[in-house]
């Protein structure tokens, strides 16, 4: 196709291969064009709804939606027909990536802007990182000091520069979405972010139409032109590769969709194939994440409306195949709930944490059902983590006495509880799922939790 980064051989050459190759080389990837008249017209909206349900017929495991269908919707409640399709790949096993949105060049960061379908519960929306000084590992940072992704030279593992990432407080939406619970709104109760990724690529080819678009400017890039003899791309059209900056949370998403891709095969892989439900997969990526809050620094509890659940660090939480991480373990629990079910406590692990153990989190993420409901009402679950001391067996039973808690008891639809250091040390981590309200359609919650021996923003060789 006049790729000028093609060898001719049969694959892209090595220095191409070592800088584009993503998070998920093994997936196979489908590729729809869905647009058609604009984001928000008739037409278009068919034409989405046409390839979710190309998609769906494939059975594919993760869809990155790298674009908006409403710009700053910001609501729960189904905007257009395209939301109730994506809810109907959610209940086909697909878990959901989307771009938050890149919107604060017109809204206050805090105001919410969430787009759609990042707004819509099941989807996991994904806020962009000012990842602009990544492009290069041998380049000397600028300026340090300002904190966007630099790299020093020379380079010590614990200062690689995604820990420094900030949030591109310019662009990406921010989120704080109202929910109503039993009749009562709830101000901005629902953060909508995720969790949040770096959205600069600096590896990129695109074609294009040079008689409909002459002026095309890329910063820093190189232009392919073709003759007519032998040019496998339409009279007038360009083949472009280059390396400059390509961003916004459209480039943050497919980060977070490849990790997808990595952890589910990871799960389907050790035989755990409750992990087919798309639920689960949500819960597990959220505790993937950091819990960086560009306001608070880092949290223990609860979700912020710009960062989510923090930066995405894929950890391998495996006791034999990873030593960095050991001890290690990791718990998963889904439960459904009525409006009569009572309120579910549970030891993560039926026996003490070891003294190792430096860091534990659980996060809990409820998927709720907003197809056709206008002024939706949602159900209102919270948790709380627990640590006890085992009893006199050295057992994890209704006889360990109670030693610390951690209570996210938000109306936000995700959780998050984290415990550090040497308290958790021998002791047994119970999880207690509160319900205060179940709306009539009843309502499920995935809880994931998982220890380790070094926290979940440190590095590891």
């Amino acid at each position: 196709m006049g790729d000028p980064t093609w060898d001719g051989s049969g694959e892209h050459c090595d220095p191409w291969e070592n800088a584009s190759t993503g998070i998920a080389p093994g997936a196979y990837l489908w590729y729809v064009n869905a647009i058609s008249g604009g984001n928000s017209s008739s037409s278009s909206r068919a034409a989405y709804i046409r390839a979710y349900n190309t998609l769906n017929a494939y059975n594919i495991d993760v869809l990155n939606c790298s674009h908006s269908l409403t710009k700053a919707d910001c609501k729960v409640a189904p905007t257009w027909s395209t939301e109730d399709t994506l809810e109907n790949l959610y209940d086909n096993g697909v878990l959901i990536v989307a771009g938050a949105g890149n919107n604060l060049d017109e809204y206050a960061n805090t105001d919410c802007s969430l787009n759609s379908p990042g707004d819509t519960p099941k989807v996991l929306a994904v806020a962009g990182l000012d990842a602009n000084d990544l492009s290069f590992p041998n380049d000397t940072c600028v300026n340090p000091l300002t904190q966007r992704c630099c790299r020093e030279t020379p380079v010590p593992l614990s200062n690689w520069g995604y820990q420094s990432c900030i949030l591109d407080d310019e662009n990406t939406a921010t989120g704080g979405i109202d929910l109503k619970i039993n009749g009562t709104p709830r101000a901005r109760a629902y953060s909508g972010i995720a969790v949040s990724a770096v959205q600069e690529d600096y590896h990129a080819s695109f074609s294009r139409d040079m008689d409909i678009n002459e002026d095309i400017e890329i910063d820093s890039g190189l232009l392919f032109l073709y003759g007519t003899n032998g040019n496998p791309w339409p009279s007038g059209w360009v083949s472009r590769a280059f390396h400059g900056a390509a961003g916004g949370t459209s480039a943050a998403a497919p980060h977070v969709a490849g990790a997808g891709i990595v952890l589910k095969h990871w799960q389907l892989y050790k035989g755990n194939t409750v992990f087919n439900n798309p639920g689960a997969m949500q819960a597990l990526l959220l505790a993937m994440a950091d819990r960086w809050d560009p306001d608070l620094g880092r949290r223990v509890l609860g979700v912020d409306e710009k960062s989510g659940f923090g930066r995405l660090k894929l950890r391998l939480l495996d006791q034999v195949l990873n030593g960095p991480f050991i001890p290690t373990a990791f718990s998963y629990n889904s439960f459904s709930f009525t409006s009569s079910s009572p309120s579910i406590s549970f030891y993560a692990w039926p026996t003490p944490m070891p003294n190792e153990t430096d860091f534990v989190k659980c996060v809990m993420f409820e998927p709720e059902d907003m197809s056709q409901e206008e002024e939706p009402n949602v159900s209102d679950i919270y948790f709380q983590m627990n640590l006890r001391n085992p009893d006199s067996n050295g057992n994890c039973s209704a006889y360990s006495s109670y030693y610390y808690g951690y209570l996210d008891n938000s109306y936000d639809l995700r959780h998050m509880a984290a415990s550090l250091g040497s308290q958790n040390m021998g002791r047994c981590l119970q999880v207690t799922i509160a319900k205060r309200h179940v709306d009539a359609e009843g309502a499920t919650v995935h809880v994931f939790c998982y220890r380790a021996g070094v926290r979940d923003y440190e590095n590891v060789p």
